[in-house]
């Protein structure tokens, strides 16, 4: 599944899911465009913040 797909999927809630979603996608060569990118969306920013 994508990093898009598994924000958009996230509950916005739990740490630990946000966490395994990192966990799964930080050693991708485009990880930090692809959150620079991906917080443009209204809709995922809250899980490509950090927050």
């Amino acid at each position: 599944m994508s990093i898009e797909q598994e924000i958009a999927n996230w509950d916005g809630k739990s740490s630990s899911n946000i966490g395994a979603i990192y966990n799964r996608h930080a050693n991708e060569g485009f990880f930090v465009s692809s959150l620079i990118e991906l917080s443009g969306h209204e809709g995922l920013q809250k899980g490509t913040q950090g927050t």
